[in-house]
């Protein structure tokens, strides 16, 4: 009886195994961004001292930077990113379900609050969301998180 169990212990590790490593073998292989993909977010003033600008990004990995006011970097910069850094973007837009938000999250009556509105092209489709109140958690969360995964490292001032 317990020459059995030790077989099937032995068995389910076997697979268990064979199983994590044909994961990582998928894991490794260079993630497809679709060549429709683009990201814009666009972030608006207050009566403060809230920080305007704009950032574009396309599937080939070009980050345009376009800062006017409370940023550090202010004008034109640009970089590229990696498949990683593009892959990461798309998986939090999947995670905030994206496409699935209002188009406006929003309240006319009161008047200096900033605004971020988000464009995305993908596999066909477009879709913009304007957050300026009352927005879901996770399309504030997506804000944030389109903003440290596009970070501030590597633009490069546009002269022209």
């Amino acid at each position: 009886m317990i020459k059995s169990f030790l077989y099937i212990v032995i068995i389910i590790s076997f697979i268990g195994s064979s199983c994590k490593s044909s994961g990582s073998a998928a894991e490794s292989e260079p993630r497809k961004i679709p060549e429709d993909f683009s990201l814009m977010m666009k972030r608006t003033g207050c009566h403060g001292e809230c920080p305007i600008y704009e950032v574009a990004v396309s599937s080939d990995g070009t980050v345009l930077f376009q800062g006017e006011a409370f940023v550090e970097m202010k004008g034109r910069y640009t970089k590229t990113v990696d498949v990683e850094t593009l892959g990461a973007l798309i998986s939090e837009l999947k995670k905030a379900d994206f496409w699935s938000l209002n188009e406006k999250y929003d309240n006319p009556q009161i008047m200096d609050l900033p605004s971020c509105t988000i464009t995305c092209n993908m596999d066909g489709k477009s879709h913009t969301v304007l957050n300026r109140f009352d927005a879901p958690e996770k399309l504030d969360n997506l804000q944030t998180k389109i903003d440290e995964i596009i970070g501030k490292e590597g633009f490069q001032k546009v002269t022209k």
